[in-house]
């Protein structure tokens, strides 16, 4: 076996196992409970973004004692 086929196969592995993973996972418990993680996931991680923008905007109009800039 040459090496970029090696390379190749591996690389095969690392993408497909976590697919078939995920694949028997929904499979075996359904497709609510991940689609909710998942919702839940997206949830947080814009919730701590709008957060920290606004902790920023906060923290700037503290600073500079002006809204316009």
């Amino acid at each position: 076996m040459k090496k970029s086929e090696a390379s190749a196969l591996g690389l095969v592995a690392v993408v497909a196992l976590p697919i078939y993973g995920v694949s028997v996972l929904f499979e075996s418990i359904g497709w609510v409970i991940p689609i909710a993680i998942i919702g839940i996931i997206i949830i947080a991680v814009v919730w701590y973004q709008y957060d920290k923008k606004q902790k920023r905007l906060t923290y700037l109009k503290q600073k500079y004692k002006d809204d316009e800039l």
